[in-house]
């Protein structure tokens, strides 16, 4: 008949790790390339935006367009040429320091706020509309930047926690009658 086993309860290596901070990672293996799509998208746009308001401006009825389209690039020229700013360092990424952090879900709302008047009836041109559709869709890219990466924490092995020694041998031998 055999008795119980008295073995000491194991502990895994699981059990010995401990969180020790976190990483991000992209959620799928593609979305490694939106961070370029985005920034080659948003530098067309600012060139789509300025073309669209030099032509708007051109014409008698849009010239209200022209302005406000001419007006928004300047801003959309510093946020999607931020890059450049923060390789040039110093005093000059002191003063854009705001417009660095600008960036996610609230650049996407400033665009897709800065395209709504791209599409009034009243001062609208074809080129103007098709500028607001870039603006709008470059506003929805960097908010799914919010999407993008995934947090994940990391963990180590605690060398303070040790292990007990599994024996091989039982310590209760069966007997035989």
């Amino acid at each position: 008949m055999l008795s119980g086993s008295s073995n000491p309860p194991t502990m895994s290596t699981a059990d010995r790790l401990t969180e020790s901070g976190y990483v991000y990672l992209n959620r799928y293996s593609w979305f490694k390339y939106l961070s370029y799509i985005r920034t080659i998208f948003g530098v067309i746009t600012v060139f789509i935006a300025f073309s669209a308001g030099l032509d708007a401006l051109f014409s008698i009825s849009s010239a209200p367009l022209g302005v406000y389209l001419i007006v928004i690039s300047i801003p959309m020229f510093l946020l999607e040429f931020g890059r450049i700013i923060r390789i040039t360092g110093g005093s000059l990424c002191q003063v854009f320091s705001l417009v660095l952090d600008f960036d996610r879900w609230r650049r996407g709302l400033f665009y897709c706020t800065l395209a709504v008047v791209c599409f009034f009836p009243s001062i609208a041109t074809v080129y103007g509309r098709v500028a607001g559709c870039f603006i709008f869709i470059c506003g929805v890219l960097y908010v799914g930047k919010c999407f993008q990466k995934k947090k994940v924490s990391t963990f180590i092995v605690d060398p303070n926690i040790v292990i007990p020694p599994v024996s091989t041998s039982s310590s209760v031998t069966p007997r035989i009658f």
